[in-house]
């Protein structure tokens, strides 16, 4: 089935698609109103409903079959035991893969590597973690296993372009919905705090979409340098203001904002009450990590460091981001304060 949607809602139909396993054995085409996918079924007119799509009549090119999945390459070169370890997801950030290698793969590291290069054609260079993302400056602690010993690369999303170098910026594609929905909720006209922006996707995004004035603050000087090159890059000069800063005193740097977005969910708490004075009345859009057990205590947190501040806090929605580890979660809070 051909399908079409809206060139603004291609991109979040393609993930869901794909995520749904709906996607078919054609590539997708668009043209200056529309793309174009073709579903590995017929839709029912709920679901087509749900995407905003209708059923078009255009002719797609038919994929090329890879000879070869990453099993099936791994076969031969692994025992069935450690084929069924190996990694189930990994983050392609243009010519780089990023993959988490378990430790009972760690000595044919380089067999897995060199087939994700086979099965992945536009990468070049795979890079493992090694340890956590740690310090003030969020630096990801990476080693490369296959490929040049080359990290910066080029990323797309929502026809955003970023340039970054991998070992010197944090950036994460796993968050893409996310920066999307907070987007989305950005009204014309609004100034926005980015408060930890790294390279800028929340910035580019809101700036880009939302059309807002963004001050895109963080510590880290490498990711602000990369940061104005992908100002430049999506031509968001006038909209998106740079700053080179500690977010601890962020009321200093910036003027009073009707947005602030706090995309620092292992330790952004400290910086809530530096947020809250940054705003005299507009949202908060915070994330955190929890586990399941310790949201509602976590929320009441929130809630209470906004009312020790004097401001009057409103919840205005929550939700469950990502599961980052069987128990634990990264979620979201937006709220208002006045």
């Amino acid at each position: 089935m051909i399908i079409r949607v809206l060139r603004k809602d291609g991109e979040s139909v393609r993930r869901f698609l794909s995520r749904k396993g709906l996607l078919g054995e054609f590539h997708p085409a668009s043209d200056s109103d529309y793309v174009y996918f073709g579903t590995s079924r017929e839709l029912t007119e709920r679901e087509l409903e749900e995407f905003g799509a209708e059923v078009s009549d255009r002719e797609l090119q038919k994929k090329e079959a890879l000879p070869q999945n990453l099993r099936e390459l791994l076969e031969g070169e692994l025992t069935p035991e450690e084929l069924e370890k190996i990694p189930g997801s990994y983050d392609i950030l243009g010519r780089v893969i990023v993959v988490m290698i378990p430790d009972e793969l760690v000595s044919k590291e380089r067999v897995i590597a060199e087939a994700l290069i086979k099965v992945h054609k536009q990468v070049e260079t795979v890079a493992k973690r090694a340890g956590e993302i740690s310090g003030t400056f969020r630096i990801p602690d990476l080693e490369i296993i296959a490929g040049p010993d080359n990290t910066e690369t080029e990323y797309s999303e929502y026809g955003c372009r970023y340039q970054f170098d991998i070992r010197k910026a944090f950036f994460t594609p796993r968050l893409a919905t996310e920066r999307e929905r907070i987007a989305d909720m950005v009204g014309k006209g609004e100034t926005v705090l980015d408060m930890f922006t790294g390279v800028g996707p929340f910035a580019i995004l809101i700036a880009k979409k939302a059309g807002a004035k963004v001050y895109a603050l963080d510590i880290n000087p490498e990711a602000i340098e990369f940061l104005k090159k992908n100002i430049k890059l999506n031509k968001l000069g006038d909209r998106i203001t740079p700053l080179l800063g500690d977010a601890h005193k962020a009321s200093e740097l910036v003027p009073k904002v009707d947005r602030v977005v706090m995309n620092l969910a292992k330790t952004g708490f400290g910086f809530l009450p530096e947020a809250v004075k940054c705003v005299d009345a507009g949202v908060i859009n915070y994330h955190f990590f929890s586990m399941a057990d310790g949201i509602e205590e976590k929320l009441k947190e929130v809630e209470e460091t906004v009312q020790k501040a004097g401001k009057k806090f409103e919840q205005l929605g929550f939700r469950k981001v990502r599961q980052v580890s069987p128990r634990e979660w990264n979620c979201g809070v937006d709220f208002r304060v006045s």
